[in-house]
């Protein structure tokens, strides 16, 4: 666990093959962000931005 935050603040998590998108509670996401971005993940560079706000992907 890189961010050394508990699993509550998580909501969905959807994985797709070249990007995912993971719903958490806002007064963890910069947390969270600062934690994983720019880490690598079985050989690859791992992003970690804040999503536009308007609701879910699909």
């Amino acid at each position: 666990d890189m961010s050394d935050l508990k699993k509550d603040v998580l909501g969905k998590i959807d994985m797709k093959e070249m990007n995912s998108w993971i719903e958490i509670e806002a007064g963890a996401a910069k947390k969270m962000i600062k934690a994983i971005d720019g880490k690598n993940f079985r050989g690859r560079k791992i992003r970690m931005n804040d999503a536009e706000t308007g609701g879910r992907r699909k």
